[in-house]
């Protein structure tokens, strides 16, 4: 009875951790949240969803990043006309992800990631 108890409770206890490192996982896809920067004192904010100019509208999927759980991403930005694609490497150390192929740091916290890039703040969620 002794070894069945044990048994299961190790079971209960592997089940448990491969659940927590799942959740804590960054790995899924994010989409535009919002940018935000400041020129010559004006600060700026565009957030997915809200017209930027007369009948232009950034949308959530204007640019998409996919973390792949095999440490490799896929990064997409639309506009209309023309397409930005990246693809690479990225690893995690606590909150920050790094991409292999740039200096390009992003903070994970729950489901949103932020990244100070080139004087601009960008938010995606998944």
């Amino acid at each position: 009875m002794k070894k069945v108890l044990a048994l299961v409770s190790v079971v209960v206890i592997a089940t448990v951790l491969a659940l927590t490192l799942v959740a804590c996982s960054p790995a899924g896809t994010y989409k535009f949240d919002s940018l935000s920067y400041t020129s010559g004192g004006v600060s700026v904010e565009y957030k997915a969803g809200e017209e930027i100019a007369s009948g232009v509208t950034i949308e959530a999927d204007a640019a998409t990043l996919e973390l792949k759980k095999d440490g490799t991403y896929v990064f997409e930005s639309k506009i209309p006309y023309f397409t930005i694609s990246r693809q690479g490497k990225w690893t995690k150390d606590g909150d920050k992800i790094s991409f292999d192929d740039d200096d390009f740091i992003a903070t994970i916290d729950g489901k949103t990631l932020t990244a100070d890039y080139n004087g601009m703040t960008i938010v995606m969620t998944r």
